[in-house]
């Protein structure tokens, strides 16, 4: 969902900050065609507290790569091992009668930081996309 307004908490070294601003998720969850990947990418960004968060996850069975960057005050961590994503809860969609994931925990880890991150979605609008018909012999 792009240009959504977004609601959260980090906490940096036990000082828990509260955030409000603009943010983007999106995921392909529901109709597409077998071979294609599925993925999740959120990121928010508050630029008054010069703070920012990308999350990617993108599954190609059999492999999955997440990566995570955070940014706050000049100081840029980006996590590509030692990241956790578990899909905590599933709704279900009417209009594709599909699962999809409405929140997700995240941790990641780094030389020296240590981040959780736990995403709700709010609002899922669905994309269908109907599938080529049978190709002329």
């Amino acid at each position: 969902m792009t240009g959504a307004n977004v609601h959260g908490t980090i906490t940096i070294g036990g000082i828990t900050y509260d955030m409000s601003g603009r943010g983007y998720h999106d995921h392909n969850w529901g109709e597409w065609l077998f071979d294609d990947p599925q993925w999740n990418w959120a990121q928010v960004s508050v630029p008054e507290e010069n703070v920012s968060l990308v999350l990617g996850d993108v599954i190609i069975p059999p492999a999955r790569n997440i990566m995570m960057t955070f940014k706050y005050n000049g100081t840029t961590i980006i996590i590509f091992d030692e990241i956790d994503l578990r899909y905590t809860s599933y709704e279900f969609d009417p209009i594709t009668s599909k699962l999809y994931p409405d929140e997700y925990h995240v941790t990641g880890n780094s030389d020296e930081y240590r981040i959780n991150v736990t995403i709700n979605v709010i609002k899922n609008v669905p994309l269908q996309r109907s599938f080529p018909g049978a190709l002329p012999e």
